[in-house]
């Protein structure tokens, strides 16, 4: 019935908290941890022949058989392999033990915190005891055994009755706290169902004191903040937190026909009861809100809420009763709320058409949303790949300072002189210390062509540690940004696609690191193909971990550059019938390279077609490809992006499910205990691991060199493997060595 824009999204994912092992199979490295390299070669039956021992050690990692994988790692035929694959495999055996060893000491560490936080009876020390109790069940080998451990069920117990009682008492932060640490917890259990729809609940109350009383909720983080550590928030900055300008434009139609598309083709076949209940709760949950009187003095006037309270008691009634509604029962119900509250507690009737609005259509599922007008430019940025601005990647520091992590090649920041490392203080002369990320972004941004004023914050790197910043005012033009989505392994020069490909240059393994699927995601990734085409490659690892997906025509299109024939994805919507979204079209360059897929728990959506996809055509031997690492985030949904009244706003609405070509449906939804894409063979990392390796390649990944060129970039990405914080990678680039060495694989043509 209405026409989405051509535009399909496969979504995006926000990184989960916790670094469980959400991956099947026994994790790698146990049985090699104690025994020397010279004792397992010597073992009865190691595999002499190299060609055989590579075939072995493929076979036993596309069937997930750590234990086979672990002794023919160490069985490995020593004396046909060349030095450098002789000191990796050597290197892996030891970072494995080293990891064991680690994670002893890590357990010990974790339980000993969490007896202290037990024994406590400060109101703080339950949330502390959760934060010890995650890291007792991320570092678990037997996750079950922590979950049944009785001083872990105690602890959930308490937990549960301190958040709910929080929250009846308006004490947000801590409420949310603690439903969400209960969350990741028990994630993996039927109890996260019911913790994910609280913790939902109390990020909808913080949601709305962020958006209609900003400086309420910092004086409630400052007072938190100042409880924990004794240090206060940055002083309150007001800038960009005008709540009227964002909800400019808002109308009743917009709100009306977001609703109705939803009712129409969603998914679950959702209806307006479900919807309109929704909705209705989410104005709820602005009445209920005692914190925003501080805007809305009608909600201080307890007769007036309760009156306004009543009349949406009793319109839940009435559409819980009422089996046939429809769009116009939807217009007329919200006219009925916007007439009630213009006689009762006087909101602006854009901020209750804003919640009634996220209200009904949060009700459907977490990808779903309206993205109302103040959204639409953000939402633009991220899925075509580009957006007006002046082109720093930006983070905030250990102090809450703005930093630019890098410029991007090319850009008015890059050309004017702006580098890593400089802080952001004021936009066209507004300062911004304590302002939100999104915030600072908004205010950079504009329309192409119009001036901004960036000044930044630069220390002399030859001067004295107290020597004092000098403020250096950039005067910009903003401009369109392109950002590139495909990367390699370590920067080869100052352009934003110069990058060395080569993660081993002896061995001839390419390296692909795809960060995002945007509108340029499969050109860039076939430029990158064709540059390690040339330069003989022989394997290649595409790293997808922490890939959040993005659009699902650049999926099918990087997929069918390792899928020949045959389909890639397809996808079911309310009607069950299966359709076929993309199937291999002959132009498969590197169907015959030996592969090794990389995913994590933040690998979403387009990343677990794409792995999902590669990982069948492997199984069936096809296509020699592995994927290797951790579970996935199940993230197997695709949304439409349609118009609302007119393109004024639009509208994320999850349309399908999508499925693997074996059938497999990799959602996660409520209460599920399968999901995502199942590694062939788990390699865990531990959480440290993982937040020191991600900080290294971040700084590898800042452009080199000022506007001149002139200075090296910030770190070595081989300093993943001699610091033992890439495990994974470290396992898949020994993979792709037997191939290559025990082979004799063939280098790459430069042509098909």
């Amino acid at each position: 019935m209405f026409k989405a824009m051509s535009r399909v999204l496969t979504g995006s994912a926000m990184v989960a908290a916790s670094w469980g092992g959400g991956g099947a199979g026994v994790a790698l490295g146990l049985a090699v941890g104690v025994t020397t390299p010279g004792l397992l070669y010597a073992q009865a039956g190691a595999i002499s022949n190299k060609a055989d021992w590579a075939d072995s050690i493929w076979d036993a990692a596309r069937k997930g058989d750590s234990s086979r994988f672990d002794r023919l790692v160490g069985d490995a035929p020593l004396a046909e392999l060349p030095e450098s694959m002789k000191a990796g495999l050597t290197a892996l055996r030891a970072h494995f033990a080293a990891r064991e060893e680690e994670r002893a000491k890590k357990v010990s560490a974790a339980r000993e915190e969490l007896g202290k936080r037990l024994a406590e009876t400060e109101s703080s020390s339950i949330s502390k005891a959760l934060v010890s109790a995650m890291e007792l069940y991320d570092l678990a080998t037997d996750k079950r055994a922590v979950l049944s451990d009785s001083k872990i069920v105690d602890l959930i117990a308490r937990a549960d009755a301190a958040a709910h009682e929080a929250e009846a008492r308006g004490q947000w932060l801590t409420a949310s706290e603690l439903f969400v640490r209960l969350q990741l917890l028990v994630e993996e259990t039927p109890q996260a169902v019911q913790y994910k729809e609280d913790s939902e609940r109390v990020s909808h109350r913080l949601a709305m004191l962020r958006m209609y009383v900003p400086k309420r909720l910092w004086e409630l983080q400052n007072e938190r903040k100042i409880a924990v550590d004794g240090k206060p928030l940055p002083a309150y900055n007001p800038a960009g937190d005008d709540y009227t300008r964002k909800l400019a434009g808002i109308t009743s139609p917009m709100v009306v026909d977001g609703l109705t598309k939803a009712a129409f083709d969603h998914v679950d076949l959702a209806d307006y009861r479900r919807i309109l209940m929704g909705a209705l709760d989410g104005v709820r949950t602005l009445l209920t809100t005692t914190d925003l009187k501080d805007t809305f003095p009608g909600l201080a006037d307890e007769q007036l809420r309760r009156l306004m309270l009543e009349s949406i008691d009793r319109q839940e009634r009435a559409v819980r009763e009422d089996a046939t509604l429809d769009q116009a029962d939807c217009d007329r119900i919200l006219r009925q709320v916007l007439a009630i509250n213009d006689e009762t507690v006087k909101l602006p009737r854009t901020v209750v058409m804003h919640e009634f609005g996220n209200g009904g259509i949060s009700s459907l599922d977490e990808f779903t949303a309206i993205i109302w007008p103040y959204e639409l430019a953000r939402f633009n940025k991220m899925t075509q790949g580009s957006f007006v601005g002046v082109g720093v990647q930006i983070e905030f520091d250990e102090t809450s300072n703005v930093r630019v992590v890098t410029p991007l090649d090319g850009t008015p920041a890059h050309k004017a002189g702006i580098k890593a490392g400089d802080v952001i203080t004021k936009v066209n002369g507004t300062p911004i210390f304590g302002v939100g990320l999104d915030q600072v972004v908004d205010l950079i941004t504009g329309p192409r062509g119009s001036p901004v004023t960036v000044t930044v914050e630069r220390k002399d790197p030859g001067a004295a540690a107290d020597a004092s910043k000098k403020e250096i005012a950039f005067e910009l033009t903003r401009d369109r940004i392109e950002v590139a989505s495909v990367k390699g392994w370590k920067r080869s020069g100052a352009g934003e696609h110069a990058w060395d490909w080569m993660l081993d240059k002896e061995a001839k393994i390419g390296y692909v690191r795809l960060a995002q699927f945007t509108e340029t995601t499969s050109s860039e990734l076939e430029r990158a193909v064709a540059q390690l085409r040339a330069e003989g490659a022989r394997g290649l690892v595409l790293d997808l971990r922490f890939n959040p997906g993005g659009l699902l025509d650049q999926a099918i299109r990087v997929s069918q550059l390792f899928v020949d024939k045959g389909v890639i994805v397809m996808t079911r919507g309310s009607t069950q019938r299966l359709d076929t979204a993309g199937r291999g079209d002959g132009s498969a360059l590197l169907g015959a390279m030996p592969v090794v897929v990389l995913v994590n728990r933040g690998s979403a959506s387009a990343s677990e077609i794409v792995s999902g996809a590669l990982q069948y055509y492997g199984n069936r031997g096809d296509i020699k490809t592995v994927v290797l690492g951790q579970r996935s985030y199940g993230k197997g949904s695709v949304q439409q992006v349609l118009n609302l009244q007119g393109g004024r706003a639009m509208m994320k609405l999850t349309s399908q499910y999508y499925l693997l070509p074996d059938q497999r449906v990799i959602h996660r939804k409520p209460g599920s205990t399968a999901w995502g894409v199942d590694p062939n063979l788990t390699v865990e990392m531990l959480p440290q691991q993982i937040a020191d390796g991600l900080t290294l390649r971040k700084n590898a990944d800042v452009l080199p060199g000022d506007k001149d060129g002139a200075d090296p970039a910030a770190s070595n990405p081989d300093e993943l493997f001699a610091k033992n914080l890439d495990l994974q990678l470290e396992a898949a680039r020994v993979l792709l060595q037997t191939q290559i060495y025990g082979k004799g694989v063939p280098q790459a043509n430069a042509q098909k």
